[in-house]
């Protein structure tokens, strides 16, 4: 079995495959908002539909789990960390003992996963941003239910997967796509500016809530779990790979 360019036994012995490592604003979770180290592992052994990290799926660079450790010592001395892919999940051999030692220097962790691969081993203490597969994804159904144990913050895709049919359906209906006849501009304009003006208003709600904590937070964590901002982030704050 090999991941793209990557055969199984490269990605597991000795060293980690690793994508980058970089610090950025959250934009998932609870955790929206903050700022993070995020630590990118290459491979993956799904292939969604509406990926946007294809380009994890080969390449990267070898690395120690020490070598990664230092790396993330050198961007922030403590704070938040993510780690994510891929699926990071394919090198549970080094990243597990890696978590442990990020923990016990008092970062507070997250792992962004696709529930696929077994979690028991994961430390309690790290958040699991579980990203649940719909079936628009073309893999449904790959979610382990034995790691609901694990739970942490599940990503449903809802967006994705309910709220774009919806709105295309809509756009078929009243602007169908005839010869020589687009949908207007002003209509996508009015679309992404919508999309936009959601993501921005989830963020500032989730740093209003953390700054001014009270009884709403019981309930605004699962609110949160359901939206992904992080590639719009990323690419406001990156510079094109």
């Amino acid at each position: 079995m090999s991941f793209g360019a990557q055969p199984l036994s490269a990605v597991f012995f000795q060293h980690m495959q690793i994508i980058e490592i970089y610090r950025s604003i959250q934009g998932e979770s609870s955790f929206a908002g903050v700022p993070c180290i995020f630590v990118r592992l290459a491979a993956c052994n799904l292939r969604c539909s509406w990926c946007d990290s294809e380009y994890t799926f080969t390449g990267g660079k070898k690395m120690s789990a020490e070598e990664v450790e230092q790396a993330v010592l050198k961007l922030a001395p403590a704070g938040l960390v993510e780690f994510t892919g891929g699926e990071p999940m394919l090198q549970e051999r080094e990243l597990v003992p890696l978590m442990e030692r990020l923990l016990a220097r008092g970062y507070t962790l997250l792992l962004e996963t696709s529930g696929e691969r077994p979690l028991e081993h994961v430390p309690r203490a790290v958040h699991k941003i579980v990203d649940v597969k719909c079936p628009g994804s073309g893999e449904g159904g790959t979610f382990r239910m034995s790691n609901l144990e694990a739970y942490g913050f599940v990503v449903l895709g809802v967006i994705a997967g309910v709220l774009f049919p919806v709105i295309a359906a809509v756009v078929r209906k009243y602007f169908p796509q005839q010869q020589g006849v687009n949908i207007p501009r002003w209509l996508v304009k009015y679309i992404w500016l919508l999309v936009f003006g959601l993501f921005a208003g989830v963020i500032a709600f989730a740093i209003f809530l953390r700054a001014h904590p009270g009884p709403v937070t019981n309930w605004y964590e699962p609110f949160l779990a359901g939206f992904s901002c992080q590639s719009t982030i990323d690419a406001l704050l990156r510079p094109r790979r």
